[in-house]
């Protein structure tokens, strides 16, 4: 935009004087500006008021050039017979003041009336018996210190230089400027973004401007996109934010704007953003639950992509489970009982959004089976367990019967053999029948007695019991996962631990020909193994085998095997 000028008066103007600390010198002319003559003429300094415009404090200051006259100020005894030119350095610096204060600031309380800015020097030219034009770009001073439309500026003499004294007529300020149209605020936030509808919204923004002016207020409007109106809320201050309160838009996408006015009143024209308000799924329905003690349970939902149920018994939770599924069915893993259970559901969406629980309480009426039978027959390295019902299924204990868990369901045979036993140690079995209801056998309890190693899957078995060595050899390496960091202000490291453990064992045994050959098929198979020993080891295992050599005659084989212990399951799902 075009360049325009202007040409200020002083409003008023004064000077100060410590050797009258307590006079004020109001309009009066010429005005002293005391250098090394301290002990003549005492300390001064000269304050400057002007009334700017408002079109020039809302306009970019492109340059301020202050004008006066200047003559050197000489006692009576030091009159020169010259008329010379003469050069002076000076000090000019901005002032924020409270109001007008040329009326009644003295030496005394000019800390008090006014906060001077940082001092620049300059060169004045002083006639000796003349004043001389002087023209100063205070530029930066004018563009930054304007307060309530009031320019303050002081000037001050340089010691050990002439005083002077300044005609006030001649002092004026010439300031060109430039008027900008006020700057469109820059939205933050929300823009794009999924934002849930049950919590704040935070409409932000950042104000820009082309002048000194700060934001004054904004204003902020928002709509759906469907509709022409927009909501209007203000915001009277500097904030550049709005927070717009939970659950007062609907789903959908929303349109909003935001404008601000300046501290000179100007309004800048309006910056867009959208976003699409997204909502929490509704409560699931429990619809239909199965009166089984394996039961389906139904639900309506809608926009699911996952769901979360919790079963309870009375007050206590006996089933829980995440599932990322959009099925409104889910059998649980667990076998319901002739009681009355609570069903508590709640489902996610595409945002991650969870509904609020639905729940259902049913009483299960079902009719129970009769007793199944169940033999158990422990061998040397085995437990077998046999029952009279084809698809009943077998539970396990390791702690005593304090946990069951189901391993096998029951085929044709009605005969399952339990290799998956350590040596010496007791456990618990039952067979579960169900129909609609169920029934369990009795509880019997078996154990088994290992001599040397077994190592086998489902289908083949090695069993070793002799080595070249009076005993034989055992070899274990244990890893925890682990870091050491340092810290500053720790003076040793801190271990930090991860969640996992390694395990490898190592063990060198003679096996005959035929155990030989299993070992070499069951190392090929790709299948997981299971290692027991008279140690009462027992783990899931992958092996590494050292090529055996021939020991005692050609009768036996020599090797040595690195088992490492993995991570298995025994427990089935109930379905299975």
């Amino acid at each position: 935009m075009a360049s325009n000028n202007t040409s200020l008066l002083p409003s008023g103007y004064t000077y100060t004087n410590s050797w009258k600390p307590t006079t004020n010198y109001a309009n009066i002319s010429p005005i002293e500006i005391c250098g090394s003559s301290f002990s003549l003429h005492g300390e001064s300094k000269i304050i400057l008021q002007f009334n700017v415009p408002s079109i020039v404090i809302g306009s970019k200051v492109n340059s301020a050039t202050l004008n006066f006259s200047i003559q050197a100020l000489w006692d009576s005894s030091q009159t020169p017979v010259s008329d010379l030119t003469l050069v002076y350095p000076m000090y000019y610096s901005s002032a924020i003041t409270n109001g007008y204060v040329y009326n009644s600031i003295t030496h005394n309380n000019f800390t008090t009336l006014i906060s001077q800015g940082t001092k620049t020097q300059f060169k004045s030219f002083s006639g000796e018996q003349h004043y001389n034009s002087n023209q100063i770009d205070i530029t930066s001073v004018v563009a930054n210190n304007i307060n309530n439309g009031i320019l303050t500026i002081i000037l001050e003499g340089y010691q050990s230089y002439q005083s002077q004294q300044i005609n006030a007529s001649s002092i004026s300020l010439a300031i060109s400027y430039e008027a900008v149209e006020p700057v469109t605020p820059l939205v933050v936030g929300p823009n794009g973004t999924y934002e849930n509808r049950k919590k704040n919204i935070m409409f932000e923004w950042i104000y820009k401007s082309q002048t000194e002016a700060t934001q004054a207020s904004a204003e902020i409007g928002y709509k759906a996109s469907s509709i022409s109106l927009y909501t209007t809320v203000n915001v009277y201050s500097s904030d550049n934010f709005y927070s717009l309160p939970a659950n007062a838009l609907n789903s959908g996408v929303i349109e909003w704007r935001v404008r601000t006015t300046d501290s000179d009143g100007k309004i800048s024209d309006y910056a867009y953003g959208s976003f699409t308000v997204i909502d929490s799924p509704a409560v699931p329905i429990v619809t239909t639950i199965e009166n089984k003690c394996i039961s389906n349970i139904s639900w309506s939902s809608a926009d699911q992509v996952a769901f979360e149920i919790e079963i309870y018994k009375g007050n206590n939770l006996v089933y829980s489970n995440i599932s990322a599924s959009s099925s409104n069915t889910y059998k649980p893993n667990m076998f319901f009982a002739n009681t009355t259970y609570t069903i508590k559901l709640r489902v996610c969406n595409m945002y991650g959004l969870w509904s609020e629980w639905g729940s259902k309480i049913y009483t299960f009426t079902f009719s129970n089976p009769s007793q199944p039978i169940m033999l158990v027959t422990q061998g040397n390295n085995a437990i077998t367990i046999k029952t009279d019902t084809v698809g009943s299924m077998l539970y396990k204990s390791k702690d005593n019967g304090v946990n069951y868990i189901p391993i096998y369901k029951f085929d044709d045979s009605k005969e399952f053999i339990d290799y998956k036993v350590a040596n010496n140690k007791i456990y618990k079995y039952f067979v579960r029948k169900y129909e609609d209801g169920y029934a369990d056998s009795k509880i019997q309890i078996a154990q088994v007695s290992i001599k040397g190693i077994i190592l086998q899957n489902d289908i083949e078995v090695v069993k070793a019991e002799l080595s070249s060595d009076t005993y034989m050899p055992y070899s274990e390496s244990l890893y925890t996962e682990k870091a050491l960091n340092n810290y500053v202000g720790r003076v040793y490291p801190v271990c930090e631990f991860g969640e996992h453990i390694e395990r490898t064992l190592t063990r060198n045994f003679l096996l005959d020909k035929n155990n030989y050959d299993t070992l070499q098929s069951i190392h090929s198979s790709f299948t997981i193994l299971m290692y027991r020993d008279d140690f009462g080891n027992m783990f899931p295992c992958s092996i590494d085998v050292v090529p055996g050599e021939n020991a005692i005659m050609d009768t036996m084989y020599s090797v040595s095997v690195t088992l490492t212990q993995i991570d298995e399951q025994e427990e089935i799902s109930v379905y299975e």
